[in-house]
């Protein structure tokens, strides 16, 4: 997220008195722990998972035409640029024209072309 974004989180996880701890992946998750992986311990009793968008494995195996990041690669139709006869959208795609990032808003508003296309294309 942008600066003003990440900010603003900061500010309301301060004023609620919670730690923000960046930059180190998670190796597990224990009862009441969470191991860092530089070794670190965290004493949980909660955890929040922030994540990105990941492209499963199973597209990339599938033969379809994928980006670097392994997300399908359609066209503004949402079609495949590889195989026509399928459609792709929201997180599991990318569209070579006018890429987005990876976001629910995004997603939401590629139903109504999706529904439009897939009907023309039957």
């Amino acid at each position: 997220h942008n600066d003003g974004v990440r900010e603003r989180f900061r500010k309301v996880l301060a004023d609620e008195r919670m730690d923000l701890v960046e930059g180190f992946g998670v190796d597990k998750v224990l009862p009441g722990t969470v191991v860092l992986s530089n070794g670190r311990e965290l004493p949980a009793e909660e955890c929040v998972w922030c994540t990105q968008a990941g492209a499963q494995a199973w597209l990339r195996a599938s033969g379809l035409a994928c980006d670097p990041k392994g997300f399908m690669l359609v066209e503004p139709s949402l079609q495949s640029c590889s195989h026509k006869g399928v459609f792709g959208c929201g997180d599991v795609a990318h569209v070579e024209k006018h890429p987005r990032p990876k976001a629910g808003v995004f997603a939401v508003r590629q139903g109504p072309p999706l529904l439009a296309n897939l009907r023309r294309a039957l």
